[in-house]
């Protein structure tokens, strides 16, 4: 069996999902196929730095554009625009695909979505192509009638696509997936608040501040990821007991180790810390998939959407201070969390194929 791992480079989240299932097929069904492919990289050169470089700058910048693209893009006929652009951008995608004709085309993006689905339409593709969302909304630009099963972050992503009209029998629960080494780095925490994590996508200012506000309280940590200039900024200042990260792929031993995090409400992000068990403060949420995420986390009892700075710290001195609070949001966790997605979409792909691991 050949199997397609596809995702587009626009945003962390397609990606590192996309990364997950990949270093798990491999490891647990060698007697398969499986390549990792970035659909990006099958384009042109203008569209892939528009794709990827468009959304960050937009969602970091420009949300009120964001915010209007995101949501003219309900309008069935701007999605049909946008997704002629896309194709006629990704004739190297369409080609590989028509070459190498996969068993299974297994999509972290919208973007090989479309193009699978395309090709299944015209005939000119027969594989079976299975969609994971990797957020816990969705959006109509992930849907096609060519999908053959849907990957959902739980049961209200499902409810929503049954109410776009999908069929209940491709629709699967079965979670966001996270790297297999999430699992054993769960902790046993003890109750209360002793240590924090603070995700640098806010921004230089945001994330200088809430260190500023909060080192003194509460052990910190801080992860930069790209954000050089911050985490120099961060480094000459010295706070005292902040640990400090750049880039870093030991996110699982991180999150381990503290007992709450403050970040922006991406799908990977909320779902990396569901599986280390970790309560979550939102805020900065880019219009649309992230602050319909930060919703319906806050709505379960797993997390706290916050205005601002200064709430953010009121928050985290009240979880200090009252150890019950933070429990109850752990509690909650347990209800929503699906720790195992990465494992039981690679079963659940490789599922009736002779030799198929169990």
């Amino acid at each position: 069996m050949k199997i397609c791992i596809a995702y587009a480079s626009a945003g962390r989240g397609h990606r590192a999902a996309a990364e997950a299932l990949y270093a798990h097929l491999k490891t647990n069904y060698p007697q398969y196929e499986t390549e990792l492919i970035d659909a990006l990289s099958y384009t042109n050169v203008l569209f892939k730095f528009i794709y990827a470089n468009g959304y960050y700058f937009i969602g970091s910048h420009l949300w009120f554009v964001w915010s209007f693209f995101y949501f003219i893009s309900f309008n069935k006929c701007v999605r049909l625009v946008f997704n002629a652009w896309s194709r006629f951008n990704s004739r190297k995608m369409i080609a590989y695909l028509k070459t190498k004709r996969p068993d299974v085309v297994l999509s972290t993006h919208f973007l090989p979505s479309d193009i699978a689905a395309s090709l299944k339409r015209q005939s000119k593709l027969h594989t079976r192509l299975v969609t994971v969302i990797t957020d816990f909304g969705v959006h109509p630009m992930w849907l096609s009638p060519q999908t053959d099963d849907y990957i959902v972050a739980g049961e209200h992503t499902a409810f929503r696509l049954l109410a776009y009209g999908i069929p209940k029998g491709k629709i699967k629960a079965l979670g966001i997936p996270v790297r297999d080494d999430f699992l054993d780095t769960s902790p046993a925490r003890e109750p209360g608040l002793r240590a924090l994590l603070v995700m640098g996508s806010f921004g230089l200012r945001f994330v200088e501040k809430i260190a500023e506000l909060l080192f003194s309280d509460i052990g910190l940590t801080v992860v930069c990821g790209k954000n050089k200039r911050l985490y120099e900024r961060l480094a000459r200042k010295q706070y005292p007991g902040v640990a400090l990260f750049g880039f870093t792929d030991r996110m699982p031993q991180i999150m381990s180790s503290v007992d709450f995090v403050i970040t922006k409400p991406g799908g990977l992000t909320i779902a990396e810390a569901l599986a280390s068990d970790l309560p979550m403060v939102f805020t900065s949420g880019i219009p649309g998939q992230e602050t319909e995420n930060a919703g319906i986390l806050e709505a379960a009892g797993c997390a706290i959407v916050s205005g601002g700075i200064e709430e953010i710290r009121r928050i985290c001195l009240a979880f200090k201070s009252d150890r019950g609070k933070l429990a109850v949001l752990r509690d909650n966790i347990q209800k929503v969390k699906k720790p195992h997605a990465t494992k039981e979409i690679c079963e659940y792909v490789c599922k009736g194929f002779t030799g198929a691991a169990g």
